[in-house]
C-alpha cells in the first residue's frame, strides 16, 4: 500500500471513444501501460522500451508496435525520445475536500433508492428529498473523516492540506479493503476512517522518537491488510522492539515473506 501499489482507473473510460475502439489485446496493453506509468511515478513517464518489454514479457518490437497504435489514438505520446501517458499526473492526483464532496453527492443522489413503491411525492419533491438526504450523508462522511484529522493533530501535531488528502485516500483504500472482508470480522466492522485513525495511533506508539509520517501510517495499514486488522508485530525470541519507521516495517514484511522473520 505504498504510493505505487495502485492507480485510479477512471470509469469514464467505458465511454471514451478512443478506448472503445481498442481490441482486447490493446485494451489489456493500455491498462498495463497505466500500471507501468505508476511504477515510474506520477508524471506519466514510461520506462525505457527494454524495461517495458521485460516487465510485460514481450519482445521490444511487440511493445513498440502497440505503443505506436496507442499513440495514433492519443492515449500515449512520444516526446523527446520518451514515451508518456498524457494527463496522468492530473488524473492520479488526490482530490481536494470540495471535489470529494461533489463526487460523493453526485453518486449518492444517483443511488438513493425510493423506499416505498406507494410514495406519491411529486417528482420534483422526490428529487429534492434525495438531494437533501445525499448532502446529509456526505456531511456525515466529512464529519467521520474529521475524526481522522483530530487523531492526527492530537497524536502527531498540526495537519497540512497535503497530509489530509493523503489520509483521505488511505481511508478510501481501507474502506474498499474492509468491504471485501467477512462480514463479522473485526476489520469489516471498522470503517475506513477508523482503520486510518487506529493506524495513526499504532504509528505513534511504535515510534521511538514520537514523530510519524503518512508513509509510516501507510506501512501499518499495508501490514494490517496482509495479516488482519490491528495485527501485532511478531516479537522475536530475543524480544526485539517493534520497527519504528516505514522502512523498517517494509524490511520486516519483506523478511517475513522470505521466511526470515
Amino acid at each position: 500500500m505504498t504510493g505505487r501499489y495502485w492507480i485510479k482507473l477512471w470509469v469514464e473510460m467505458l465511454d471514451d471513444p478512443k478506448v472503445a475502439v481498442l481490441s482486447d489485446r490493446l485494451w489489456r496493453r493500455w491498462v498495463e501501460i497505466l500500471l507501468l506509468a505508476k511504477l515510474q511515478g506520477n508524471d506519466g513517464q514510461l520506462p525505457g522500451l527494454p524495461q517495458m518489454a521485460w516487465r510485460l514479457r514481450l519482445s521490444g518490437e511487440e511493445v513498440e508496435s502497440d505503443l505506436v497504435e496507442l499513440a495514433r489514438l492519443g492515449l500515449v505520446e512520444h516526446i523527446n525520445g520518451e514515451w508518456m501517458v498524457p494527463n496522468f499526473a492530473k488524473r492520479q492526483a488526490p482530490k481536494d475536500g470540495a471535489e470529494r464532496m461533489r463526487i460523493h453527492r453526485q453518486w449518492r443522489v444517483r443511488d438513493v433508492p425510493v423506499t416505498s413503491p406507494l410514495r406519491t411525492d411529486p417528482p420534483e419533491d422526490r428529487g429534492q428529498r434525495q438531494r437533501t438526504e445525499a448532502e446529509a450523508d456526505a456531511e456525515a462522511d466529512a464529519d467521520a473523516f474529521g475524526g481522522v484529522v483530530k487523531t492526527w493533530e492530537s497524536s502527531a501535531g498540526p495537519i497540512t492540506a497535503m497530509i489530509a488528502e493523503h489520509l483521505a485516500d488511505l481511508a478510501g483504500e481501507a474502506e474498499s479493503h474492509r468491504c471485501a472482508l467477512p462480514a463479522e470480522s473485526a476489520g469489516a466492522l471498522a470503517d475506513g476512517n477508523t482503520w486510518v485513525s487506529e493506524a495513526i495511533r499504532e504509528a505513534v506508539s511504535s515510534s521511538r522518537s514520537g514523530g510519524i509520517t503518512v508513509r509510516f501510517v501507510q506501512s501499518i495499514l499495508s501490514r494490517w491488510m496482509r495479516e488482519g486488522y490491528k495485527a501485532p508485530f511478531a516479537v522475536s525470541a530475543g524480544g526485539s522492539r517493534q520497527p519504528s519507521s516505514a522502512a523498517a516495517i517494509d524490511a520486516w514484511a519483506e523478511g517475513k515473506k522470505h521466511g526470515n522473520g
